[in-house]
């Protein structure tokens, strides 16, 4: 599928865009602004803590370094675009340190009347999506993030970074200089999940990233994942999802072979 930390970068990709059914991927953050536009189904979102659903033909905006995550829970449809400030620097410019009170932009019209496979048709696209998302009613804030949200934004960061070797989280205490109990509670407190599944949720996101869009052995996956053993990740694998690594690529194999 694809890595959030990255994008957004000024030395890296400056918008991507992705169409995803059914997909899930836990809290993160980055410098990029996220636009995620659903065509069919129900979408569930979480942007700083609270909670939203969007529904077809509408849409949420994530801003830079908001925390949010999203999961389906049921078959839908749904793009991401994922983008740089640099690549709409009005928009950037003028709420720089703001958020929005409602991410949601409702009945909006995505159609792409240009090809997005030119900078300024990209830049076209979103202008013309984010002219509907600025109007008088939409309200902003300043963005005002507490001691124990920076927390979480370097223990997340930490994750990243790390996720592919011993990543527990005495090392990132250690690594943040925090105490442990400390860290713990913090973590849990604010994601409503342990540091522990969260990691193994991480792990597993990048693993089925590997398994989609590679032909790596899944021994091989099993390590660039962060898992410590193919045993360990095949029994976490078949926890979450109920099947195994290859079934799941054989499913999905057959699944693109359907659309082709």
């Amino acid at each position: 599928m694809f890595f959030f930390e990255h994008y957004g970068l000024a030395s890296m990709v400056m918008f991507k865009r992705y169409e995803v059914a059914s997909y899930s991927f836990p809290q993160h953050f980055h410098r990029a602004f996220e636009l995620l536009t659903v065509t069919a189904g129900h979408l569930n979102v979480i942007i700083d803590g609270h909670p939203e659903t969007v529904g077809p033909h509408s849409a949420a905006l994530i801003f830079p370094n908001q925390l949010h995550s999203f999961n389906s829970t049921e078959a839908n449809r749904f793009a991401i675009s994922i983008f740089a400030p640099e690549m709409v620097p009005d928009f950037s410019t003028l709420h720089r340190g703001q958020v929005p009170t409602d991410n949601r932009l409702a009945d909006a019209d995505f159609t792409e009347h240009l090809k997005l496979d030119s900078q300024l048709a990209q830049k076209s696209w979103l202008y013309q999506v984010l002219a509907q998302f600025e109007t008088p009613a939409r309200t902003y804030q300043r963005r005002i993030p507490s001691h124990q949200q920076q927390l979480l934004y370097k223990v997340i960061d930490f994750i990243e970074h790390h996720y592919e070797s011993d990543c527990s989280l005495r090392l990132a205490a250690a690594a943040l200089g925090y105490d442990y109990a400390y860290l713990s509670r913090t973590f849990s407190a604010l994601l409503g999940t342990s540091y522990t599944a969260y990691l193994q949720e991480y792990r597993l996101t990048k693993a089925t990233h590997l398994l989609d869009e590679t032909s790596l052995p899944i021994n091989q996956i099993a390590t660039r994942a962060g898992f410590g053993s193919l045993h360990a990740f095949n029994e976490a694998f078949h926890r979450y999802l109920e099947i195994t690594p290859t079934v799941y690529r054989q499913q999905e194999h057959a699944s693109f072979g359907e659309n082709e």
